[in-house]
C-alpha cells in the first residue's frame, strides 16, 4: 500500500487524542476548582459550612442545640430559648438548614460538641410517615467537601433508613466526590438570582445566623398560600410511622445515651389548612404511634398553631415561633430538677 494511503488513515488519532486530553484537563480543572467554589462562594448549601463550624471549631459551644430542616430555622427562636430558660441555656443554637432530612441530622449528631447537655430535633409529620429516608444528594456532598467524614456507626445507622438512591450516596467513594458535586457552579448563578428575585427571602441570615435563621420572613398573599397548599399537600388518610423511621430515631436516642446528652424530638407544628386533606382517624393515630414510641421524649406541637402564626404553607412566623421556643423551654425546665 502506498504511504500516501498510510499516512491517511492516521491523520484523525492525532485530533482524537487532542479532543481527549482537553476533556480530561477540563475535568481535572473542574475537580480542582470545586472546593473553592465551596470555600468561596455562596450557594444552596452554604448554611452547612457555617453549622459545621460552630460544631467543630467554637470556643463557645453551647449547651442546647437545635436541629431540622427549615420549618425548624423559623419555627425555633434559640435567643428567646436563653432567655425564657437561663438557667438550664445560657448559650443555646438553631443549627437547622434547609431540607435537612431525618439523615442528614444523625450525620450532623456525630459532630454534637461534649459541652451539649440537650439537643432538640424537629421532625415534622411527614418526616415521620416517610418510609425509606432520603437524603439531598447536594447537602450530602457539601458535608463532605466542607470536611465532615461519617464514621462507620454513622453509616451504618443512616443505611438502615436511607432509600435506594440515599444508600448509593452514603457510599459514593470521598475521591467521587468533588466530580459528582460540580453542579455547584451551577448553583452559585441559581442564589445570585434567587437574591435578586426572591425579596421576602434574608439569605444572609438563613446562611450564617445561628439563634433564629428564619430565611422567611414575610406572610405570603393569600393566593400564594392557596396555590401552595394546592400544589404541595396530599390526601393522607391512615397514619403509618415506617420502621425505618423508627429505627433511625432510636439511633438518634442511642448515640445520645452514649455521648451523654438529652434528646428530645419536637414535632412541628403543621398549618391548619392540612386539615383539608387529613381524614377523620389520621390525628388518633398519630398520637397512638407516638405513645408508642415511649422509650423516646417527644414533644408534640403539631396542633400548637393557628392559621395567622405561619408565613405560609410551612413555617412558622415569629409570633409562631415564640410559642414553639416556650412550649420547649417548658417542657426542658419540667425536666430538670
Amino acid at each position: 500500500m502506498p504511504d500516501s494511503v498510510h499516512h491517511a488513515s492516521r491523520r484523525p488519532a492525532l485530533p482524537v487524542a487532542l479532543l481527549a486530553l482537553s476533556v480530561l484537563v477540563g475535568a481535572v480543572a473542574a475537580h480542582l476548582s470545586v472546593p473553592s467554589l465551596f470555600g468561596s462562594t455562596r450557594t444552596q448549601t452554604t448554611r452547612l459550612k457555617y453549622v459545621l463550624r460552630a460544631l467543630q471549631e467554637s470556643d463557645r459551644p453551647a449547651r442546647v442545640v437545635a436541629l431540622g430542616n427549615s420549618v425548624v430555622m423559623n419555627g425555633i427562636d434559640a435567643r428567646l430559648l436563653t432567655e425564657l430558660a437561663p438557667s438550664l441555656a445560657d448559650e443555646a443554637w438553631n443549627l437547622a438548614s434547609p431540607g435537612q432530612s431525618l439523615i442528614l441530622t444523625r450525620l450532623l449528631l456525630q459532630e454534637i460538641p461534649s459541652a451539649a447537655e440537650t439537643v432538640v430535633v424537629g421532625v415534622t409529620v411527614s418526616d415521620l410517615t416517610t418510609g425509606a429516608q432520603g437524603v439531598q444528594s447536594g447537602a450530602y456532598q457539601a458535608l463532605q467537601m466542607y470536611g465532615y467524614r461519617p464514621d462507620p456507626v454513622t453509616l451504618a445507622d443512616c443505611r438502615q433508613a436511607a432509600s435506594a438512591e440515599a444508600q448509593r450516596l452514603l457510599d459514593t467513594p470521598q475521591w467521587r466526590t468533588p466530580f459528582e458535586a460540580r453542579w455547584v457552579a451551577r448553583s452559585v448563578i441559581d442564589e445570585g438570582a434567587r437574591r435578586l428575585l426572591r425579596r421576602n427571602l434574608d439569605l444572609d441570615r438563613r446562611d450564617r445566623d445561628l439563634y433564629f435563621p428564619t430565611p422567611y420572613t414575610r406572610r405570603v398573599s393569600a393566593r400564594i398560600l392557596d396555590h401552595s397548599v394546592q400544589r404541595h399537600f396530599v390526601r393522607r388518610d391512615a397514619c403509618v410511622v415506617a420502621p425505618q423511621t423508627t429505627d433511625l430515631l432510636r439511633s438518634m436516642r442511642r448515640l445520645a445515651d452514649r455521648r451523654g446528652f438529652d434528646l428530645i424530638f419536637v414535632v412541628m407544628p403543621e398549618h391548619p389548612r392540612w386539615a383539608d386533606y387529613t381524614g377523620d382517624a389520621f390525628y388518633g393515630e398519630l398520637a397512638s404511634r407516638l405513645a408508642e414510641l415511649s422509650d423516646l421524649t417527644i414533644v408534640d406541637a403539631h396542633a400548637l398553631l393557628n392559621a395567622d402564626q405561619f408565613v405560609d404553607h410551612l413555617h412558622p412566623s415569629q409570633a409562631g415561633a415564640a410559642l414553639v421556643t416556650e412550649r420547649i423551654a417548658s417542657h426542658l425546665a419540667d425536666q430538670r430538677p
